[in-house]
């Protein structure tokens, strides 16, 4: 629904002025997620897309101390009609989390809560979220479109057999005080790699911490 806009966005993030930056960027968001992924791994799509999602989204351009999304609202405002102004600064203001599925998808509307800060959405979604059940984990990412939330094109689903474990390290993190939610985040992604790759290893201990 706001693929247009977002792909104006990405060509101005990954301009060639900023080739180098994405490059490093890159190496920043495989390292801490659980290294690269190549064109046999089931999840290498999404993957590629949360890289993206995260460049654009969440992080700063070290020379402007701002995000793409937020650099680009403030370059390109000038240019943009008002009208779509409110569009693009919903890009500035999205929220990736760890969700829990509250009610089944109905009437093209989801119920999730956002389990780090135990924040509940709505959420539109015309897509079929294909075996997802009722309190099933994964992680998305929010974007604020036209008044609603919507969910970004990556989804990274955790096994539902360490939902304890992830829900008790979460608590075990808020109690000390040492909740970082993106490191959390990248955290389980590297589990979820690893539990793609190695199916032969309990998925408890791939996600015991």
């Amino acid at each position: 629904m706001y693929h247009q806009e977002l792909e104006r966005l990405v060509a101005y993030a990954t301009s060639d002025a900023h080739k180098e930056d994405v490059a490093i960027a890159r190496k920043e968001f495989f390292g801490a997620t659980g290294g690269e992924v190549f064109e046999d791994d089931k999840s290498v799509e999404s993957r590629l897309a949360a890289f993206v999602d995260w460049y654009v989204f969440d992080r700063p351009w070290p020379d402007r101390q701002m995000t793409p999304a937020q650099a680009f609202l403030l370059d390109e405002g000038p240019r943009i009609h008002p009208t779509e102004l409110p569009l693009y600064r919903g890009f500035t203001e999205t929220i990736r989390g760890l969700f829990e599925l509250r009610k089944a998808p109905k009437n093209d509307r989801v119920r999730v809560r956002e389990l780090c800060s135990d924040k509940e959405f709505d959420v539109f979604e015309r897509r079929q979220l294909s075996g997802l059940e009722k309190g099933d984990l994964f992680e998305a990412r929010l974007v604020p479109w036209k008044g609603d939330l919507l969910f970004s094109q990556p989804f990274c689903y955790h096994p539902r057999a360490i939902k304890k474990l992830v829900q008790g390290e979460l608590r075990r993190r808020k109690k000390a005080g040492a909740l970082d939610r993106s490191a959390f985040l990248d955290e389980l992604l590297a589990r979820a790699l690893k539990y793609e790759r190695y199916r032969n290893v309990a998925v408890e201990a791939i996600y015991r911490f």
